[in-house]
């Protein structure tokens, strides 16, 4: 009986204790507070319209490599967690380059950047299509002579009477446009658009709003005025009714291509488009085309319409592209095309 009366007072005294106990403080968080100061914002930076605050992109020391995407996502959330949260998130990269775009303050974007864990920290700026929609929407009639331009690529020595693709017509092989996106029911391409997914954070469509997307396909790959008429098509698009948009989106769609679920070689990429300042560089995007081109698969860049040196041009200017200029029908560089040993 003693027994179970001093049983039943320690079992009671421990339950006293535990309710007894006072509660266990917790230790309060670290706030991380940048020391080095604000990065400047450019002026052609692109701002988030929700919240004002300037878009960066932001790339992780650790390398992309393909089986280990959780991992790799799990390093994005972690350095988000550590500094900024994950709210204001544009886009995230796990395969042409680790790492994310976001809304955030100079600030926030300079504490980024004193992370070990951070490689750059770039603004976000706005790019455009280059050219006008010209032509952008017209179908092509195949009782016309074809283009002039056609014309002259099939004939080394002047403008055939119409064109020949000498066999090589696009045939197995597949063809991204990175641009405005493309009108999908557009009598150009029938049913060779293989794939249409959007990166344009302000738009939930890859339909063209524009035309000049529109426009670069046909040119690319139209049945009646393109330079290869059977190719496949993938449309990308980057740009919006304005044929223009941030770089995140951009680099989201090389990030897309980089990744061997999507697309595979033989394929080629076509960008024409241009950065807003000349002569740029910037090491994030260069690194989101190297990865793309490493795959075999090349990229083919405008040179740029501003008569300008080719080294002032972005991305003709990276080295891992394929910089194209302009001739007129005489074979002459174009007045309005950039030149220069890139091209």
């Amino acid at each position: 009986m003693l027994n179970a009366v001093l049983f039943s007072s320690f079992v009671l005294s421990l339950s006293l204790g535990h309710v007894a106990a006072p509660p266990r403080s917790e230790k309060p968080q670290e706030i991380r507070v940048a020391t080095a100061a604000p990065l400047p914002v450019s002026g052609n930076q692109f701002h988030d319209p929700d919240t004002g605050l300037p878009s960066w992109l932001v790339q992780l020391e650790v390398m992309p490599a393909a089986g280990r995407e959780p991992q790799l996502a799990r390093s994005i959330d972690a350095v988000l967690n550590d500094t900024i949260g994950g709210g204001r998130v544009t886009h995230r990269y796990t395969h042409a380059l680790v790492g994310f775009a976001a809304s955030m303050t100079p600030g926030e974007a300079s504490l980024l950047l004193e992370d070990a864990r951070v490689r750059a920290v770039e603004p976000d700026l706005v790019y455009s299509g280059e050219g006008g929609r010209s032509g952008a929407a017209d179908d092509g009639d195949p009782n016309l002579p074809a283009p002039w331009g056609l014309r002259r690529i099939s004939d080394p020595d002047g403008l055939a009477p119409d064109f020949d693709p000498c066999g090589a017509d696009g045939s197995g092989v597949t063809v991204a446009i990175i641009d405005s996106g493309i009108t999908p029911d557009h009598t150009e391409f029938g049913d060779r658009i293989v794939a249409a997914v959007n990166f344009y954070s302000l738009a939930d469509s890859a339909v063209d709003q524009h035309g000049h997307g529109t426009h670069v396909a046909s040119t690319v790959a139209g049945t009646n005025v393109g330079v290869a008429p059977a190719a496949d098509i993938v449309a990308l698009r980057a740009l919006g009714p304005d044929n223009s948009g941030p770089l995140a989106g951009i680099i989201a769609a090389l990030n897309w291509l980089a990744n061997p679920f999507n697309i595979q070689p033989p394929a080629t990429v076509n960008m024409s488009l241009q950065g807003p300042t000349f002569g740029s560089t910037s090491s994030i995007y260069f690194d989101a085309l190297q990865s793309v081109v490493r795959r075999g698969i090349p990229i083919i860049a405008c040179a740029g319409n501003y008569s300008y040196p080719s080294s002032w041009s972005i991305p003709g200017n990276s080295g891992d592209v394929v910089c194209v200029g302009a001739t007129n029908i005489l074979d002459q560089i174009a007045v309005f095309s950039n030149n220069g040993p890139d091209i």
